[in-house]
């Protein structure tokens, strides 16, 4: 299966509301960790939110939440991150939308040291970071 139809897949799991976003990490070739948003927030989300009432569990973070169970931390620094937005269309069709990650996120893979990001951009295309 190609990255983006694990991506979508995870992404349609996401109880969040408003937003689906995934991520899902990859070293030596292995998925290590998949993540979908969470509406529920989470102590180690709380460490890189923007503000303390918006912790909601972000798709990256929670991927590194659970590499980290799986994974040295010099394996996740050279690992890749994968991470997608899927959006639902009037006609209930989902579409890959564009999903940078936000700045707390971007904290996350920073602190990590994790190097290779991919994201969606409108259409599933995958930019690098």
């Amino acid at each position: 299966m190609r990255i983006q139809g694990i991506l979508a897949s995870m992404a349609m799991n996401s109880d969040h509301h408003r937003s689906k976003h995934s991520a899902v990490i990859v070293y030596k070739n292995d998925v290590i960790s998949l993540a979908c948003n969470k509406s529920k927030s989470h102590p180690f989300q709380k460490r890189y939110s923007k503000a303390s009432e918006a912790i909601f569990l972000h798709a990256e973070v929670a991927a590194i939440h659970n590499a980290l169970k799986r994974v040295s931390l010099k394996e996740l620094s050279k690992s890749t991150m994968y991470v997608c937005r899927v959006r639902i269309n009037k006609e209930n069709n989902p579409f890959f939308s564009y999903s940078r990650p936000c700045e707390g996120c971007m904290r996350a893979i920073a602190a990590f040291n994790i190097q290779k990001v991919f994201y969606t951009e409108d259409g599933g295309n995958l930019i690098k970071l």
